[in-house]
This record gives structure tokens, sequence and C-alpha cells, in this order.
């Protein structure tokens, strides 16, 4: 299990609270603006809930605090996202995790519920619930262990009986690699009423907005290579009942390594809109990573999709359905240049399926001119009463670790500031490399960007052969000899970054590619 531990630190390593607190929402709605601030570790900010008269966001990360690992701060900003005040939760020894999750509850009886994990800093992971007044003081904290393996929660909600969903994975005791969906209720009082677990014996794993509820069930969202329908990593939707008990099954992909589908529930209720990003199977000219964004009836069909795909890599975080029935995706702009950079991303498209407008954005601060973040990620987005739309998430521009920042911004429903309308990066790809101009050639690397592990498939005649990765730095840090014909390439001990994959076979080189590695 200690590969686990070292697994979800990695990936959860920015764990946080953050709740935000502004005056009335009249003078915050029709100001555009974008903020940022360190708070001395490496922090985000994502979930996020509307008061009346206030914005609640939350957050965590303080990963250079020597009293835990990783624990959850607070803080009051003004109408600008400037900080007012902050203060920090942990535990001695422990460290907690948001998992990315971006349902802030405003629960029924007024409070708001926030959940993630809690890991013991050893080799195991609890899920964590955590309760909150308005002004982000703890009130209550509660873990609900599980003795089939250590579970970590990435969405919740509540019910209209004031029950609640929280869903996310579970890590078997006996099979690190064997992950799956869990689904855990609780009754209003917060006791734990049942849990259940879906998938097979490899990763079945989501992050972002993956949980629904609709007039007749749950929706559950995500990926699964247990049950691959098309070939590598596919989309995987699971239709329960509200016992949870499995209605149907959807899935959505391609041939390759595709990516969690995120959904939000249509103004019927009952419909879906989805958006996953795709393999594009290293076509020419195209970047590794599309995006296909669809509408779904009640029973899981698709009504109309769309795909966003050129020489830009996009990367799925979630989606969110506006008032008007238009939706709104949101995620990550890979740019490999030197250095590599990512940009926020944002795409709005109307309720019939037309793309409206699609946007990338970068922090930059008056203090730092010629500074531009190498970062930039959109975890959450939400719509104010004007339709100006608020997202957060995280930058590295003014974190003077390495690390990340939140990241808060408002922008018009147009996706622009009051003083400029951002606009897609020019594209970074030059000629063609050698495995996107030779289909034939007989190798593909998989997926990029990668977490844990890369797949790598070759051709017979190229065999044996093996592979290298070199860093940004030009130093070789990974070899690995090669005798099948696919090898599952474990690369969770590299930080993450930009790295040129290296093939050779009988003492040339027959590839390379770029691969980046998210942490």
């Amino acid at each position: 299990m200690g590969n686990v531990s070292l697994y979800m630190k990695k990936i959860f390593s920015f764990l946080w609270i953050l709740l935000i607190v502004s005056p009335l929402l009249s003078q915050f709605q029709d100001s555009t603006f974008q903020m940022s601030f360190d708070v001395g570790g490496a922090e985000t900010a994502i979930g996020v809930s509307l008061l009346d008269s206030s914005i609640l966001i939350v957050g965590g990360g303080i990963g250079y605090d020597t009293t835990f690992f990783d624990g959850f701060w607070a803080g009051v900003v003004d109408t600008y996202g400037a900080p007012q005040g902050l203060h920090v939760y942990g535990d001695s020894g422990k460290a907690w995790t948001t998992n990315r999750n971006p349902d802030l509850i405003h629960t029924h009886d007024g409070l708001f519920v926030y959940a993630g994990g809690e890991s013991d800093g050893i080799d195991r992971w609890d899920p964590l619930v955590l309760w909150f007044d308005s002004t982000g003081e703890l009130i209550r904290k509660e873990i609900y262990p599980d003795s089939r393996g250590s579970a970590v929660i990435h969405n919740g909600l509540q019910m209209p009986d004031s029950s609640f969903f929280f869903y996310g994975n579970i890590y078997s005791l006996n099979n690190p690699q064997d992950i799956d969906r869990y689904l855990l209720k609780l009754d209003k009082a917060g006791n734990k009423v049942w849990a259940k677990t879906y998938g097979g014996n490899w990763n079945d794993w989501g992050l972002g907005t993956t949980l629904v509820s609709r007039k007749i069930g749950l929706v559950l969202g995500g990926y699964t290579e247990s049950y691959s329908q098309y070939g590598g990593r596919d989309g995987w939707l699971i239709y329960t009942n509200f016992a949870g008990q499995v209605m149907r099954e959807k899935f959505f992909g391609t041939q390759g390594d595709d990516g969690s589908v995120h959904i939000a529930l249509a103004p019927d209720s009952l419909s879906l809109y989805l958006a996953q990003h795709i393999d594009t199977l290293l076509q020419p000219g195209y970047a590794p990573w599309a995006y296909q964004v669809m509408k779904l009836d009640p029973l899981g069909n698709p009504e109309w999709r769309i795909i966003l795909q050129d020489s830009l890599s996009r990367y799925a975080n979630g989606i969110y359905t506006l008032a008007n029935g238009d939706v709104l995706v949101y995620g990550v702009l890979d740019i490999f240049h030197t250095p590599p950079s990512d940009y926020g991303w944002l795409a709005r498209i109307s309720a019939q399926g037309t793309l409206l407008w699609n946007r990338a954005y970068q922090y930059t601060d008056d203090a730092y001119p010629l500074k531009i973040s190498l970062s930039n990620w959109i975890l959450n987005v939400l719509e104010v009463d004007n339709g100006n739309i608020l997202f957060l998430g995280s930058t590295t521009l003014k974190n003077e670790f390495g690390g990340q920042n939140p990241w808060i911004a408002q922008v018009d429903s147009n996706g622009c500031f009051s003083t400029h309308c951002d606009s897609l990066p020019a594209p970074w790809r030059g000629p063609p490399t050698a495995l996107e101009t030779t289909p034939d050639l007989g190798i593909r690397l998989y997926p990029n960007p990668a977490r844990d592990r890369l797949i790598l498939q070759l051709a017979a005649r190229h065999l044996p052969a093996e592979l290298e990765l070199w860093d940004s730095q030009g130093r070789l840090v990974y070899q690995q000899p090669l005798t099948e014909l696919q090898t599952r390439v474990d690369v969770s001990a590299l930080a993450g970054g930009l790295y040129v994959g290296v093939v050779k076979s009988r003492g040339g080189t027959i590839a390379r590619e770029k691969v980046v590695l998210r942490r």
C-alpha cells in the first residue's frame, strides 16, 4: 500500500480549503478581475458556493508547514479577490486531500460541507467530510474508514431529504492497480448508511464533475480500464437508482487512451451534458488530446456531439450548465513551447451544440509585468446572477517555491475581461514528428499527458528495444528494456514536467516524442 500512498501524495499534494466571503453581489457582479496570492505553500482554489450576499470558495495545500503534511486553509477576500485574512487547518502527522472536489455543499441547515480524504501519513486514506459555517470556521470533522481499502471523495451532493451522497475511489489493500468507484451515503446527521463499489481489476477512476442526481437516480462519471469497449481507456457512465443499484452503463471514447467523462444536468433534470478529452491517435498535425462535448438523452444516447480538435491539446476538468441551457466546458490547454506552458481554458457551447466562443487564459500581474505564469489550471466555474462567469483554479506566477497558488477570476458572459478578450494562443506544433507522419512505424506511446504510467506498443520487428526518458535539462532520468509488444512503464517516481521519450532499437533511435507528466 506504500505505492498507493506515494501515488496519492504526488497527485493530491496540494490540499486545501479556501473560504471567500464577499460584500453585496450587486457590487460584485458588474466588475471583472483576476487575482492570485501566496500563502507560503502550494495552494489552489476550486469549490464555490454563491450566498445571498457573499461568495464561499474552498481550497488548500499548506504543504510547507512542518507541523503536518498537507492541510486546509480558510481565507476571506474582497470583491476583487484580495485576501482579508487566512486561517489554516490541519492534523499533525496526517495529510488531507480535496481530490479536486468541485462540490461545496450549502446544506439545508445553513452550513457548508466539503469532502476529500485523510491519510495516516503512511499508507492509508479514509473519506474525510468537513462542516463549516459561513465565516470559514471548522464546525465538525468526520472520517469514514472502509475495511475494503483506502478511499477518497471527489464529489458530493445533498438530497431533498437532507441525506448526502459522496462519490470517489477506493484502493484495494491487496492490489494497488485495482482502483474502483466508491459511493458513500450518509444520513442528514452525517452517519454512514451504506457504501458501494463499482469496477474491475484495473483502474476505474474519475476526477472533476462526475456526480449528478436526476429525478430517477444518480449518474456516476469517470473512466475505466477494466471494461474498455473501444480500446485503451474509455469514459464510463454508471446510471444507478437511489439505492446505488446499477440500472444502465454507457461507454465513450476512441481506440486510444481517453479521459474521464464529466457530466452536468440539463434543464429537463433527466438529460445530461458530457465532456471528455479523447485521444487523437497521433493523427498528423493534431495534438495528443482533443475535446468532445455531447448532449445525452435520458437513456444516455447522444442527441448531438461536437469535437474541438486542432494543434492545441485540451485536457478536461469539468462541465457546467448555465441558466439559459448553454454549457461551459473548462480545463487546460497544453502548449509545448520551451519551457512548456499551460493555459486555463474555457469554452461556451449553446444548448443546440454550437460553439459560441473558445478562450485561453494566463494569469498576469502588474507587479510582474514581464512575467507570465507557465502553469494555469481552471478547476471550477460558477455563473453569477447577471450572467458573468467566476472561474477558479491555480497559477504558478507568484509562488516562490515552484508550486501553485489560488487563481480567482471573473469574466463577462463572452469570456472577456472589461479591458480585453483573451484569445487562443498560436499553435505550438512545428513539423510533425516521425511518430505522426509514419502511421505504420509500429510504435505508439500513450497516454500523453500521463500521470503514474505510460503504455508503449511496439511492432515485433522492433524488439528487443529500449525506452529512454530525458528531462527538460537534457538529463537521462529513466531507462527500461522493451521485450514485449506492449509494456506498462511506471513513471510515478518522476517529477511532473516535460520529458522527451526516445525509443532505440538495435543501437539506433527509431522514435522521439514529447511526454508530459502531470502531478
